[in-house]
């Protein structure tokens, strides 16, 4: 199960909890590129991305659920 496929703070920069929402849209829109999931990387063809984070300092939390 692919997790973080955008790499985190270990690759780019952080929009105070934009970066997994942006990443989850950019894998389900197919313009990932070279981390695109689907059988390029041996992987299914995302349809449905559940993204999470936290904000703070641990003090809210958010869910979101995206379908293709």
């Amino acid at each position: 199960m692919p997790v973080n496929t955008s790499g985190g703070l270990l690759s780019e920069g952080y929009h105070m909890g934009l970066t997994p929402l942006s990443e989850a849209v950019m894998q389900l829109m197919g313009r990932c590129e070279g981390r695109q999931l689907g059988p390029a990387t041996g992987t299914k063809s995302p349809r449905i991305i559940l993204c999470s984070d936290n904000g703070g300092v641990l003090q809210t939390h958010s869910c979101i659920i995206l379908r293709r």
